[in-house]
């Protein structure tokens, strides 16, 4: 989609599968499938092509699609749908979908003992810490909660390797241009 990912993407599907059987009477598994991420993002979010309800009703495809029209309720979350040739395009409300998306459980705990390992942002500890070091910081805590939600045997790591060599430039600076009479992170990120 988009710029929805997979996990809403099979969610919206899933709800319009529901519709569109009912407005059509044909299967949902069959339908779920033919629903698919237009090329052109003018025409939607989502586009099903009608040919499988025409040819069960002996009806010219873009007839069939102003039928399924005209039948279909549109469900929670998406704007409106519109008829081109054969197909039907439809749009998603996606503040209103994505709120109520959010609302709802994604995952769901399970007992799996599997091990996961989530590294975290792992600074270069010679230098000042900064905003970066703390998105990844909070991405990594974010993800270490949730496996462990989901009972997963997780390792945290915050690996702070290959310091030696960075604090060996700063040695050598202080070898070669003086120690500073002021050793703040500051100074020593010059030296470095």
């Amino acid at each position: 989609m988009h710029s929805l990912n997979s996990t809403v993407l099979d969610e919206l599907k899933s709800l319009l599968g529901d519709s569109l059987a009912i407005a059509t009477s044909l299967p949902r598994e069959d339908i779920i499938p033919l629903l698919q991420t237009p090329k052109n993002p003018d025409h939607g979010e989502l586009s099903y092509a009608v040919f499988e309800f025409a040819k069960k009703n002996s009806l010219p495809p873009p007839i069939a699609a102003e039928r399924i029209r005209d039948l279909l309720a549109l469900p929670s979350g998406f704007l409106g749908c519109e008829t081109v040739g054969p197909f039907l395009n439809f749009r998603v409300d996606k503040p209103k979908f994505v709120t109520a998306f959010l609302a709802t459980p994604i995952v769901s705990p399970k007992k799996t003992g599997e091990k996961i390992i989530v590294e975290y942002s792992s600074p270069n500890i010679a230098k000042p810490f900064h905003v970066g070091h703390l998105r990844a910081t909070l991405l990594g805590s974010a993800l270490d909660k949730i496996y462990r939600y989901c009972g997963y045997d997780v390792i945290s790591i915050n690996h702070l390797g290959d310091w030696g060599t960075q604090f060996g430039f700063v040695w050598a600076g202080c070898q070669i241009w003086g120690k500073p009479s002021n050793p703040t992170v500051s100074e020593l990120v010059e030296l470095y």
